[in-house]
């Protein structure tokens, strides 16, 4: 297979945040790019130059939508990558993939028709109580954990007890059942969805973050490359609440890809 260099896969996500953009418009769904492509937009009106992927934010009810409308109008180059779909699949978050393409990670099998991708990440109700929120985030890195360190393959691990720890929790994982570990997470979703205040949004094992409803609910366009997408009205609060300075470049050290990830075009 033929490597993908990193301006070829800038182009592939910016068509795949094409398509997720008109589709959105055409069927009045919305979502707004976020985290290091939010900071991408509005700092170089593209990716971060050394940034490689793509971070879009959708609520339930819209990804929700979303997925209906994907079902009724297939696309049989992108495919939707989500845990409740796909039982092998291991991150927490939905995926839309480029199923032309290939992607391996080195801490997990590959799985079949994965390929370069835009993360979605999807927001769900929460109480305003602090303490409750913190309750629910704690609950939800428990089972992310356990989600990963069963999808893992422990063989790049080298710490030998960290190595014998993990081999532990897969066997109990598989005798506990990965469903009733994602119906869990599944349920706690659905137990605040009559709230309509608070929403947050679980990125991965290490951070989460919360919004308030009013926060996200206006959207402004925005150059991103060579198209327009949606951003946030209030853009400039929500970084700074998140990174402070972002319009601040990093240190040279610090300008580079966080992924370990090799990405090929498929073999046809």
């Amino acid at each position: 297979m033929k490597n993908i260099t990193l301006e070829e896969l800038k182009v592939i996500e910016v068509n795949m945040l094409e398509y997720i953009d008109k589709l959105c418009l055409e069927n009045d769904i919305k979502y707004f790019v976020f985290w290091g492509t939010l900071i991408g937009t509005v700092r170089h009106n593209g990716f971060i130059p050394w940034d490689d992927d793509v971070d879009i934010i959708m609520t339930r009810e819209d990804y929700n939508k979303f997925l209906k409308v994907l079902k009724e109008n297939p696309n049989p180059k992108y495919k939707v990558f989500d845990h409740n779909i796909q039982e092998e699949y291991y991150y927490s978050y939905p995926k839309l993939v480029d199923t032309t393409t290939v992607v391996t990670e080195d801490l997990f099998d590959t799985l079949k028709d994965y390929g370069l991708f835009i993360d979605i990440f999807v927001l769900d109700k929460i109480p305003k109580d602090k303490n409750i929120q913190e309750k629910i985030l704690k609950k939800i890195k428990i089972y992310q954990k356990l989600i990963y360190y069963y999808k893992m393959n422990i063989s790049y691990e080298k710490n030998k007890v960290k190595k014998f720890l993990k081999i532990i929790i897969k066997k109990i994982i598989r005798i506990y059942g990965l469903n009733r570990i994602n119906k869990k997470i599944r349920n706690l979703f659905s137990k605040y969805s009559n709230l309509d205040e608070y929403v947050y949004t679980y990125d991965s094992c290490e951070s989460n973050s919360v919004f308030e409803a009013n926060e996200i609910q206006q959207l402004i366009r925005h150059k991103f490359e060579n198209i327009e997408i949606n951003i946030p009205l209030n853009y400039d609060f929500l970084l700074k609440r998140e990174y402070g300075n972002y319009m601040k470049l990093p240190p040279e050290e610090e300008r580079k890809s966080n992924h370990k990830m090799k990405c090929y075009w498929k073999d046809k």
